[in-house]
């Protein structure tokens, strides 16, 4: 009677093993998911906190122009004054540098460093294409600087230029100038920043299998680059 209690307190204790290692896998599965879970849901916030930002390039880009108004309001005034290339030329030559840094400030601004260096941890396949679209638009945009300037200053010398009487029409000719940079450049942006969309796209829709395994992101993104 005894060896019968003995051999069931003994089968008792092995299911309870049993079911403790059931259920200690069954938790280990869980916590496993949910840290994959959490993990991919790390990357697509940051791929959209990423492409929330590439989305205001253009606007971005846009209010440099914005910033210049007063600056050709004040030089266009100087030339109806003197009728002659300087002092005007070197106040816009300082408000073309002071609006650059505005500009520069207002990409500081964005806060950039944190979501790229985040997402090319996780998604290492999407440095190529963020660092080609960063690369291109600020050099871009260095151009762009230097033409409006070369633009601009090449109107300040021009006779025709400076005998306008009036003011607004010396006016209307540098805008004309800076709307030709504007029309030009904004959809250049655009453009550049059509791959990187595209791929923060392709990683906001993958699954979450797919997007933990490297391989499989490697076949889907690669063809994008």
């Amino acid at each position: 009677m005894s060896n019968t209690h003995i051999r069931t307190g003994e089968a008792l204790s092995a299911v309870s093993v049993l079911l403790l290692l059931v259920g200690l896998l069954a938790l280990w599965r869980y916590d496993h998911s949910l840290k994959e879970w959490q993990h991919a849901d790390r990357i697509r916030h940051n791929a959209a906190a990423l492409g929330a930002k590439v989305e205001r390039w253009p606007d971005l880009e846009d209010r440099y122009f914005e910033d210049l108004e007063p600056l050709l309001v004040d030089v266009s005034e100087k030339v109806e004054q003197t009728h002659s290339t300087e002092p005007a030329n070197r106040i816009l030559y300082k408000g073309l540098a002071d609006a650059k840094g505005r500009s520069s400030q207002r990409w500081l601004d964005e806060q950039w460093e944190q979501p790229v260096a985040k997402l090319i941890v996780d998604v290492p396949e999407m440095q190529p294409v963020l660092r080609q679209a960063l690369g291109s638009v600020k050099y871009t945009e260095e151009k762009m600087y230097g033409d409006l300037s070369v633009s601009l200053q090449a109107a300040l010398r021009d006779e025709s230029v400076l005998k306008l009487k009036q003011s607004p029409e010396i006016g209307n000719v540098l805008r004309m100038k800076v709307a030709e940079k504007r029309s030009e450049f904004l959809p250049r942006v655009r453009d550049i920043a059509e791959p990187l969309r595209q791929e923060l796209k392709t990683v906001l829709d993958m699954t979450d299998a797919d997007l933990l395994d490297g391989g499989e992101r490697v076949r889907v993104l690669a063809p994008l680059k």
